[in-house]
């Protein structure tokens, strides 16, 4: 938010910011990193490009654990619980 001083009030201006996420429910969202997006597809953008790739890759891997039941929701499907030794492994 930026104030602005002509009218006396915060007003929200966008930005290039790019996070992403997989929301998993209406609860649960996995927040994977981002950067500042410079063109207009994240996949050309040298600075988003890897973090989108990269969070494209671990929602594949993490709905592919949900289906398999190595990730598996509490009672209120508010959190999840794994194994102590559960990994998410793939190739580069």
């Amino acid at each position: 938010m930026d104030f602005d001083e002509k009218t006396g009030i915060e007003v929200n201006k966008p930005n290039n910011l790019r996070l992403y996420c997989l929301r998993a429910n209406e609860s649960v969202v996995f927040l994977f990193n981002g950067d500042i997006k410079t063109t207009l597809k994240a996949q050309d953008c040298p600075n988003v490009k890897s973090h989108f790739k990269l969070a494209n890759k671990l929602t594949a891997l993490l709905n592919q654990a949900f289906v398999e039941n190595q990730i598996e929701w509490n009672e209120d499907f508010t959190d999840i619980s794994v194994e102590d030794d559960f990994r998410l492994e793939w190739d580069l």
